[in-house]
């Protein structure tokens, strides 16, 4: 969709480990280090691709440009991260090299308009990031947050609607920042216990969950405040 923003065209995503025949140009060839055999390791093994600064590596990645990636491609870019946010980090890296801001949903930030975008013949090794655990507290959103999710989501039965499809955009953000970890603090509401769904996005994002401020030990406030403990 980035491309679309930039471009006014969204590009073919092939989800797929396969050498298929692929006839979408150009081609951007994207993957795990370790878990794309047919794709990835093989560029690895063939020499065309050299990952030796990254593999293994939290969060790193290299992207490059390839000749002769796969029968009758004659060059791909290719985008190979350490893990799967070292992936994240490479796709979305290229995302604000062409013009989408990480702050395009948080702030409206409009995309560049281009007619056409190019990727130079170079190579990035980006290594693992000096600061392990980058992220954001939410720090008591009420009322300016609180306000925009009643104006926007539905409420939830447990309170307003700090669900999974709020919080997949402050995900996506965080990915965008190169970020990695998030601590939400709501007045009324529990992360774990709001929506099923928020930690279950939260791990398919790569999103490392911190809630000792909303929940203590993953406990609900509302349990707490009945004991003797509040």
């Amino acid at each position: 969709m980035d491309f679309g923003r930039v471009l006014g065209k969204n590009g073919t995503v092939y989800l797929t480990n396969t050498t298929a025949d692929y006839t979408t140009k150009p081609l951007i060839i994207i993957g795990t280090i370790g878990s794309s055999p047919n794709l990835i390791d093989k560029l690895v093994s063939s020499g065309k691709i050299d990952v030796s600064k990254t593999k293994g590596q939290w969060e790193a990645y290299i992207s490059t440009l390839v000749d002769s990636p796969l029968p009758g491609i004659s060059s791909a870019l290719v985008i190979a991260g350490a893990d799967r946010r070292g992936v994240i980090f490479g796709v979305y890296d290229m995302s604000e090299q062409i013009g989408v801001s990480p702050y395009w949903w948080w702030t409206d930030v409009p995309s560049k308009k281009q007619t056409a975008v190019y990727a130079k013949n170079m190579t990035k090794v980006q290594p693992s990031p000096s600061v392990k655990y980058r992220g954001i507290f939410v720090n008591n959103e009420a009322p300016a947050l609180r306000n925009w999710i009643d104006a926007n989501y539905p409420p939830l039965p447990t309170g307003p609607g700090f669900g999974a499809p709020f919080w997949t955009k402050v995900f996506e953000m965080l990915l965008r920042m190169k970020a990695n970890y998030l601590w939400p603090t709501t007045w009324d509401s529990e992360f774990y216990i709001d929506d099923k769904n928020n930690a279950i996005t939260a791990d398919l994002y790569g999103i490392v969950m911190g809630t000792s401020h909303t929940g203590q030990c993953q406990l609900a406030d509302d349990l707490i405040r009945n004991s003797n403990i509040w």
